[in-house]
Parts: C-alpha cells; structure tokens; sequence
C-alpha cells in the first residue's frame, strides 16, 4: 500500500525521452509513495472562474473542450491532484527534487525547492540531480549564479547525491559539505552484458547510430556546422558498408534528424520515430554497434545497455556524466568537432567495440551500484514521520 503522497519537482510531460526515463525511474524505484509531478498538482481547478471568462469566448470553449476530449489533460491533473491528497492525508506529504539539470537553473526552481521544505515539513531529497555551470551559462540572458542560496538549502540535507563530478564541484565551490557522485537516475535500468541477449542478434548488416537534434538552452559552437559534419560522416560511413539509423529522443530531434538524412543522402527510413518508452529505445539500441549521441540521455540509455558511445558535449552536463563512468576521451565539444576527428574515433571504437562494451559495463556496473545504496537513503528520508525521525547517513562515493 502507498502510504505517502509524492511531489515530483522536475520536467515531465513534453515528450522528452531522458525526462520521462528519470521520472519512472522515481515512480517505479519510489512505489510505496503515490507520486504526481508539481505540474499536474500545481494546477489551478476553478470551475467557475472558467465558465465567466468563457461565456464571450464560444469559439475557445469549444476548441478547448475538444482539445479536452482528446487528451485530458485537465482531468488527468484534476484525478492526479485529488489522489495525491487521500495519499498525503493517508500518510504525509513528501517531494523530490528530481533528475535533470535543475540546481543552479533559475530562481522559480530554488523558490519551488524551498516552498516544498515549508509544505512537507520533510527533507527534500535530490534525485542525481545536475548543476548548471556558470561556465556555459552566463551568457545566457537573465540567467544568475544561485549556488550559494541552493547550497544553503542542500546543506540541510545528511547527504546529497548528483549527476557526476562537475556537479560535485560546482556545489563545493560554494560550501556544500555533503555531496556525492550517486549517478544519474536513468542508470538505475543498467543490466550486466551476462544478462543481456547478443547485440545484433537479428542485424544482417553492421550499424552506426546517430542522436541529434536542437538542443534547449542553446549549445558550444554554431549547430549548422555540427550537422554539416554528421552529414559528411554519415555519407562515409554509409560508403563502407555500414548502415545509418537517425535515432530521436525527442520530438524537437526530428527535424535535425532529417536534416543529416537530407544533407548524407539518406533515406526517409533511416530516420526512426520519436521513442515513446525506455524500452523501445534499448530494442533499438540492441541492433546497433555504435552510438553517435547529442543528447544526454541517448547517451545514457546507451551506456544502459553497454553499447559503446560517442558523445558530443553540447553542453556541460554531458561531460559531467560520462566523467562519473570514466569516458571522457569519448566526448568531444560540439565546437571543437571535426570529420576527420569524428572518423577517426569512430574508426578506432568500432575496432574496439567488444573490449570497451565490457569497460563501459564494468562501470555502470560500479555507478548503479552507487546509485542503488543512494537509492536506499533516500527512501529512509522519505519514508521517516519528519523532521525529528531523520538521522545522518553517509556512504562512499562511487
């Protein structure tokens, strides 16, 4: 029986591949708490405030209750907002601050994190969480480096564990004394290659995957060169034999996806739908020898199932994962790529593929270890009666 009502704070809803991984992970990890993302409970359900506003709106009424018909949206939020109550009523309210790039983000994420201390009465875990790196981000308009107010907060908790070392870092540049590399949430579906069926068990010909598409927030380098040179390694590799599989995790991939298939003389078909599920993306990763990755958790779920990566370091956060599993030399800065450097890793892990099949499962072997024993005191801070029920727990850091 679930007897704790759960606040997902973290990106959920829009499709996202690597957000909706992250987040069954905290469902499925987390099952004795009924868990709804802050979006759907911070909903606001008034009835009649609609119906006033709507009765000199006929047209949007009817476009809005259509668009209601189909998805139900609001419904969905309604249910989902009255059953986290019965579970809070039932067993107390607890939150998560959950996987992504989301400390150091922007000042709505820190207010949010801190109203969920006030509103649960309970320490807020952070779930693998990432730092966004003042490296990257000061540029961005509006943008402020908050590490010292989160740190504040996070220093409340006995122990705190993030993506990886640049996470780790970034936090104890600004006083935090409690942070551990616990791995980000999606190695949790990690299984060993003993366990797992041969890669390429129904593949006739040998094939290289490609993960691309426009990147939120923005990226090192300029994205029309990044693709023009995808596009010419696609061509070659294509011209040695090799078949080419655009893989998007994301529906905003699709049309960069396309573009490399355009612009390497591809077909329509090399370019896969938009995976849905964790599932459908490791059946594909299962017939390929190679992935060719931008987005993070592409990468991620490909290290999921062992399946050697190259990842293009759009941004900071990706180097900070594939530290936490020792792959740096396989992730190369989206402004420092080149074709030949491209061809000549890609040449070279090819060659070496079953021996860095079974590094790469060596260490995400270690990492989901560390991220289960995380896992573990996480649930003792969630399943505690409060404040007065919480003891100090450490563990090593992976």
């Amino acid at each position: 029986m679930r007897v704790r009502g759960g606040i997902y704070l973290g990106y959920v809803g829009h499709a996202n591949l690597g957000d909706e991984a992250m987040w069954e992970v905290c469902r499925r990890r987390f099952a004795k708490v009924h868990w709804s993302h802050y979006g759907q409970l911070a909903y606001p359900m008034d009835p009649r405030a609609f119906l006033a506003r709507s009765r000199a709106r006929n047209r949007q009424v009817i476009e809005w209750l259509g668009d209601e018909l189909r998805h139900q949206r609001h419904l969905r939020a309604l249910s989902s907002k009255l059953a986290h109550r019965l579970a809070a009523a039932l067993g107390g309210e607890v939150a998560m601050l959950g996987g992504g790039t989301l400390i150091n983000s922007n000042e709505g994420e820190l207010r949010n994190y801190e109203r969920m201390w006030d509103q649960t009465g309970r320490p807020v875990p952070i779930f693998g969480t990432g730092v966004k790196a003042p490296e990257f981000w000061s540029s961005t308009p509006g943008w402020s480096d908050r590490r010292k107010e989160w740190v504040a907060l996070l220093n409340r908790l006995p122990i705190m564990g993030v993506r990886g070392p640049i996470s780790r870092t970034l936090l104890e540049e600004a006083g935090a004394q409690n942070v551990i590399i616990c791995g980000d949430p999606a190695v949790w579906y990690h299984v060993p290659l003993g366990k797992m069926g041969k890669r390429n068990k129904f593949k006739q010909r040998r094939c290289v995957g490609i993960n691309w598409g426009r990147p939120a927030g923005g990226m090192w380098g300029q994205m029309a060169q990044v693709e023009e040179v995808l596009a010419d390694v696609a061509r070659e590799l294509q011209q040695s034999g090799l078949e080419i599989q655009l893989l998007p995790v994301c529906p905003q991939d699709v049309e960069g996806c396309c573009r490399i298939a355009e612009l390497a003389g591809l077909g329509k078909e090399s370019v896969q739908p938009v995976f849905a599920s964790v599932s459908s993306f490791l059946r594909a990763a299962a017939h390929i020898e190679l992935l060719i990755a931008m987005k993070l958790h592409a990468a991620v779920l490909a290290a999921v199932t062992s399946l050697p990566f190259l990842l293009l370091e759009y941004q900071p956060k990706c180097r900070d994962f594939t530290s936490s599993i020792g792959w740096q030399r396989f992730t190369i800065r989206t402004d420092a790529v080149g074709k030949h450097q491209l061809m000549n890793v890609i040449s070279n892990m090819l060659d070496q593929r079953a021996v860095l099949e079974e590094e790469l499962c060596e260490s995400m072997c270690r990492l989901s270890k560390g991220f289960e024993e995380y896992c573990c005191i996480v649930e003792g801070l969630l399943m505690t009666k409060g404040r007065a029920g919480v003891t100090t727990m450490t563990m090593a850091s992976p």
